[in-house]
C-alpha cells in the first residue's frame, strides 16, 4: 500500500505532468513574454489629460481580475459602447470624479518589466469606445 501511495505522489514528476498533489505552479515559473495588453478604461478632463479610474467606476469591485475580465468580455463581445456608458453614470455620481468628463475604453501593449519598475508608458493604444460623463 505504502509503495501505491509513494508511486501515486511521485508520478507527476516522472510523468512531467502538472497535477494534485504535486505541481510545479507553470503559471508562475514558466517565462512570459516581456510585453502584454491590457484592457481599461480612463477618464479625461477639459484638457485631454488622463485621470486613472478606480476598479469601483470601472467594475463595481475592488478585484482587478474581475475588472479586467468585464473589460476583456466588453471587447470580445463588442459592447465597449454600453460598459463605456455604464462607467460614465458611475463616474457622473462620484464627487471625487467631477473632473472628469470623457471615458475612454481602450486596450495599452505595455513593456510589463518597465510597468512594474513605474517607467512604461503604453507602446501602443487601440480605443474602443469614448463617451460623455453626463452631470
Amino acid at each position: 500500500m505504502t509503495l501505491i501511495t509513494v508511486t501515486a505522489l511521485l508520478w507527476p514528476i516522472v510523468s512531467g505532468a502538472d497535477s494534485f498533489p504535486l505541481s510545479t505552479y507553470p503559471m508562475y515559473a514558466t517565462a512570459r513574454p516581456r510585453q502584454g495588453s491590457l484592457v481599461t478604461a480612463v477618464g479625461l478632463d477639459d484638457q485631454g489629460r488622463e485621470i486613472r479610474l478606480s476598479l469601483a467606476l470601472i467594475g463595481s469591485t475592488d478585484d482587478p481580475l474581475i475588472a479586467e475580465s468585464l473589460l476583456r468580455t466588453a471587447v470580445r463581445q463588442e459592447r465597449t459602447g454600453r460598459l463605456c456608458t455604464e462607467i460614465a453614470a458611475r463616474t457622473a455620481r462620484d464627487a471625487q470624479r467631477h473632473e472628469v468628463i470623457d471615458i475612454v475604453v481602450l486596450t495599452e501593449l505595455l513593456d510589463l518589466v518597465d510597468l512594474v519598475a513605474g517607467t512604461a508608458p503604453p507602446s501602443e493604444r487601440t480605443v474602443h469606445a469614448t463617451c460623455a460623463v453626463r452631470r
